[in-house]
């Protein structure tokens, strides 16, 4: 498993994460440099950057519908954008139809 900012992501979440996505940036739509981004929760609650044990799901595992992949440049600009931001409001839409909540 590989540490993420937000704590583990497996392989195998991350492969089944890119293949939902068309094994594309679901942003700009490349299909190069991808990266599995875990995105903030829905309620619009920003989890302390480096807590590990905070995710969306309340017994504490990361979801697939926390998950986005986006290329280098996209992932990029959503970690530097503010959350009311066009960007960042798509990237919440589109997960939006994934949350089984």
């Amino acid at each position: 498993m590989k540490k993420g900012e937000h704590g583990y992501i497996s392989r195998e979440q991350r492969r089944r994460v890119k293949e939902r996505d068309e094994n594309r940036c679901v942003a700009c739509w490349r299909e190069y440099q991808l990266t599995v981004h875990h995105h903030y929760d829905f309620t619009g609650t920003i989890k302390p950057k480096g807590d590990s044990s905070l995710c969306n799901h309340p017994y504490g595992e990361t979801r697939d519908c926390d998950l986005v992949t986006l290329c280098k440049h996209c992932h990029g600009k959503i970690q530097t954008c503010y959350k009311g931001s066009p960007f960042y409001r798509m990237i919440t839409e589109y997960l939006a139809q994934f949350n089984p909540e």
